[in-house]
């Protein structure tokens, strides 16, 4: 166990094995009920992004599953302990072993460009400083875009521009369709931590997931309301016991 699992419903599905049936069939309804989320509206976020930009994305798939299998996984999320100290470690490891893959959760792709380290990967679901991720995108990162029923219009304004600058996959946390993958997990940092054993990653090692009492300066692009504010920190409790669930089938490690 990573993290101190903070309600007994999410101890219980720790337990169970790893994969989408249980993803779809425990996680995900459980999810639904704790944050009072509509499945229904994750769904038709999916399909109408899906009729609006039809692109079979296998291919691209196929080959990052070749590039990506038994590779380490350094993992920046956009925590409150992100700092210089932070890019300095993340670099040395980087340097040290040329079998490691650099992954940013999110808005963490900011802070990752401002120390000059472009990441290979992005876990997105555009809360963060999209024109970042898309500059990061034409350096060679691959974009993978979580679609879900809050951040449609974030999608349909920046996905004609993600789509044309370079490498990408959809994902969704819901039942897959057409181009659209789960590949497990709900928050973009526990996404990315299941995302890398689905890909056959054989280790993450984790930056940025402090998951304290305040939100990183990184995490959110906007100044965010007192109740959203609340629902973020629902949203940690539900990571923590992903990651956990994670743990299962892949080594994980923190670093400060």
């Amino acid at each position: 166990m990573i993290f101190k699992t903070e309600d007994k419903l999410f101890l219980e599905l720790e337990k169970l094995d790893f994969s989408l049936t249980t993803w779809l069939k425990y996680w995900y309804p459980a999810i639904c009920d704790f944050l009072s989320i509509s499945p229904k509206s994750d769904l038709n976020a999916v399909k109408e992004i899906n009729s609006l930009f039809k692109i079979n994305s296998r291919n691209k798939e196929k080959e990052l599953i070749n590039q990506l299998k038994g590779k380490i996984a350094i993992i920046v999320a956009p925590g409150n302990s992100l700092s210089k100290e932070v890019a300095k470690k993340v670099r040395k490891m980087l340097i040290d072993n040329t079998n490691a893959v650099l992954i940013a959760v999110d808005g963490a792709t900011s802070f990752l460009l401002e120390n000059g380290l472009n990441p290979g990967i992005i876990i997105s679901d555009l809360d963060g400083c999209v024109e970042d991720q898309i500059k990061a995108q034409k350096s060679g990162s691959i974009l993978i875009v979580h679609i879900h029923g809050d951040n449609v219009d974030q999608a349909k304004r920046y996905l004609p521009k993600i789509t044309k600058t370079g490498h990408f996959l959809f994902s969704t946390q819901s039942e897959e369709l057409g181009g659209f993958r789960n590949f497990l997990g709900f928050t973009d940092g526990d996404r990315a931590v299941c995302f890398s054993a689905n890909y056959s990653i054989k280790e993450v090692i984790l930056f940025g997931y402090d998951f304290g009492k305040e939100i990183g300066k990184y995490s959110k692009v906007k100044t965010i309301t007192k109740e959203k504010r609340t629902r973020k920190f629902k949203k940690f409790i539900i990571a923590k016991s992903v990651i956990n669930w994670c743990s299962k089938v892949i080594k994980i490690s923190m670093q400060e």
